[in-house]
């Protein structure tokens, strides 16, 4: 299992009050970004927020501010950031066009807020920039790119070019601040927030990842742009416990306030919507990933488990949602496994029904007593099984042809994946 690394660096007010962090690429602990493709470092950055660190775990109550290429926001992938978390800064490589500019419009007039990242003050730059003056909140001004010749002309310089744009209707903010007297020149100057190694150098945070398997991924993709069945799309969600996993991950972060529980992988995207799940799978392919897939033995073990507590149920119930909510538990009852931690602190990032949540935790109602089954059978109690069957008015022989049923869909779906 990977590490996975995110850098953040606070920003602060006048009054040197934290307002938001800037969140950074980051592939090692050491305490730099080594950044070749900057689509690949946005989307890498958002995916190990999302999916492993949470947004309310890095960001809490406060704006997160993370650069974005022309390419994100041309792009529908935007579509998918929480807007009131975050604050998108435009890249300085950007080259600004009429139809650049018209999307940042829909943007802002949709909630969007965004900074112009890295401000300075050459022609060719307040040329290229300045269609975007009356939709940006912030412009980041970069003060050690102000001069290369010294301190005194640095801060000439400076203020020179901050009379320039101070008629500019947006919030200030000074970057690479390195020493108190440059906040409180900036300050005086008329900056609004500040960034930089006098306040803090930028925190590198580790967790651990499994990322979903590229093919997979790719495959989905291409399922949603032909218009396949959400069924069809669910079967591939099926075999891949990783995948659905990072998906509830993501369909409960700050990105959405669904007031439903999930219930199914299938209700999960039917909240989220195709457009909403391509657009993630989309951030996903960028991001890049490594896994076993459907080769790993974990993955065979969970599908055709949930398939065979999906079977049992609906002998029982007769229920599609009881059904799905049968696949989910046995999908998740192997997470611990899968991702080396305890079950309760995976399930607790889950929004999930509590009978589902009970089942897994607590092996209480249908779904628990089912999956108490499962694990003994696993075990080779016997025994017990067959006392505990009884309880819920099954046989053996009827486990057992599930049993058999679930290993053959498993094999069948696989071969068509």
């Amino acid at each position: 299992m990977e590490n996975i690394f995110i850098a953040r660096q606070p920003i602060l007010n006048k009054d040197q009050a934290l307002f938001g962090y800037e969140l950074l690429f980051r592939d090692s602990m050491h305490n730099y970004a080594n950044v070749k493709d900057d689509v690949y470092a946005t989307c890498k950055t958002l995916i190990n927020l999302f999916d492993n660190f949470g947004v309310d775990n890095i960001l809490g109550n406060f704006k997160g501010f993370i650069n974005v290429s022309e390419d994100i926001i041309m792009q529908d992938v935007i579509n998918i950031m929480p807007k009131d978390k975050f604050v998108f800064e435009i890249l300085e490589t950007t080259r600004v066009c009429g139809k650049f500019i018209d999307r940042i419009k829909n943007l802002k007039n949709d909630g969007y807020i965004f900074a112009l990242d890295d401000f300075i003050f050459t022609r060719d730059y307040l040329e290229n920039f300045a269609p975007l003056f009356g939709y940006v909140d912030f412009i980041k001004v970069d003060i050690r790119q102000t001069s290369p010749e010294g301190e005194k002309v640095e801060k000439i310089n400076l203020a020179r070019g901050m009379e320039r744009i101070k008629s500019i209707p947006t919030n200030f903010l000074a970057e690479k601040v390195e020493t108190r007297d440059e906040y409180l020149f900036c300050r005086d100057l008329g900056f609004d927030y500040f960034q930089g190694y006098y306040f803090a150098k930028p925190a590198v945070m580790i967790s651990k990842n499994i990322d979903p398997s590229r093919i997979v991924i790719i495959k989905l993709i291409n399922m949603i742009n032909k218009g396949e069945s959400t069924s069809r799309i669910v079967d591939v969600f099926n075999v891949n416990p990783e995948l659905s996993y990072s998906l509830l991950r993501f369909i409960n972060s700050a990105a959405f306030f669904f007031r439903s529980e999930i219930r199914s992988i299938s209700h999960a995207i039917s909240l989220l919507g195709l457009k909403n799940l391509q657009n993630w799978l989309i951030l996903l392919s960028y991001a890049g990933n490594k896994t076993q897939g459907i080769a790993s033995p974990v993955f065979h073990a969970a599908a055709s488990r949930a398939k065979l507590m999906e079977l049992m149920t609906d002998k029982k119930y007769k229920s599609k949602d009881k059904r799905e909510s049968a696949f989910l538990v046995g999908l998740l009852s192997f997470i611990d496994i899968l991702y080396k931690r305890p079950i309760d602190e995976l399930l607790q990032k889950l929004s999930i029904e509590k009978e589902i949540y009970n089942a897994l935790m607590y092996f209480e109602g249908f779904y628990g007593q089912l999956l108490d089954i499962c694990i003994l059978e696993n075990e080779q109690n016997f025994g017990e099984m067959t006392k505990k069957l009884e309880n819920i008015g099954f046989s053996v022989d009827e486990f057992n042809n599930a049993k058999l049923e679930s290993i053959s869909w498993l094999n069948n779906l696989i071969r068509s994946l």
